[in-house]
């Protein structure tokens, strides 16, 4: 029985909420699971999570991911996990013409442990919907391209998209406004009693007003009013929003290192 904390439960639940955009593609094989999406043809977006997969298997996954990713027209992400990964496969990756670019921290919120008040920073938090007004919609997509620093060709992609999971019942989107100004957005998947948080921004002008802070004590309240018993994100390790995360709950379960192209493009630039 895994626990639920453990690095493959807590995958699982992370590509069950990706599943829920539109255009999502999955192939399990060799211990690996490959996720891309056709819409979003971003690094982090594509990723090879490598899970139980053995030394003799790794030639093979490369190969597979290349084939897998050229398919979707976007470079492929080596997920590594140093407690299950082979400990020669980083050096097959770097021969292969990848490198070590970032190490992402994948983090849990127990929701019951954490914090129920909202921060008093007069940010207030807007949920959209299907009917929400467009320059709401838009600047939630705004912000992401913002914040992420997507490159220009996902722009459209991504709204599309986003667009589309807005009327699925198991993602609840909020878009923080400053004075009636748009200043951050965020995401809540939820299932079986786990939530995802994702697509936490700010918009440059906001930054350091509480706006990020303000966005995930909401979720918290959200996350107990559905019953969620847990949240995760991932997050850059020590990175600028990791100690954001802390603040309100969150603590680090285990950190996988991130293998790309030489120039990614994308937040991992």
């Amino acid at each position: 029985m895994r626990e639920p904390n453990d690095i493959v439960s807590l995958c699982e639940a992370h590509y069950q909420f990706l599943s829920l955009w539109p255009e999502y593609v999955r192939e399990d094989w060799l211990g690996a699971a490959f996720i891309g999406n056709r819409l979003l043809p971003i690094p982090f977006r594509n990723h090879v999570a490598l899970v139980r997969s053995r030394p003799e298997q790794a030639a093979g996954l490369i190969e597979r991911a290349n084939a897998f990713y050229l398919q979707l027209a976007a470079p492929p992400a080596f997920q590594l996990d140093p407690a299950t990964t082979p400990s020669d496969f980083p050096a097959m990756l770097m021969r292969a013409g990848y490198e070590k670019q970032v190490e992402e921290a994948w983090m849990v919120c127990i929701v019951g442990e954490a914090p129920v008040t909202l921060d008093q920073t007069g940010v207030a938090v807007v949920q959209l919907t299907p009917t929400t007004s467009a320059s709401l919609i838009q600047a939630y997509i705004d912000c992401y391209n913002i914040s992420f620093r997507a490159p220009a060709h996902v722009h459209a992609g991504f709204g599309a998209s986003f667009r589309s999971v807005l009327s699925h019942a198991a993602g609840l989107h909020f878009v923080a406004l400053v004075d009636g100004e748009p200043a951050g957005a965020v995401s809540l998947f939820h299932h079986s009693g786990q939530g995802g948080v994702y697509n936490v921004g700010t918009l440059p002008a906001f930054r350091g007003q509480g706006v990020a802070t303000t966005l995930l004590l909401h979720l918290l309240v959200v996350a107990r009013q559905l019953g969620l018993a847990q949240l995760i994100l991932q997050a850059v390790h020590h990175g600028p929003a990791q100690p954001i995360y802390e603040r309100v709950g969150f603590r680090t379960c285990f950190v996988r290192d991130w293998y790309l192209p030489e120039d990614p493009g994308g937040i991992w630039s």
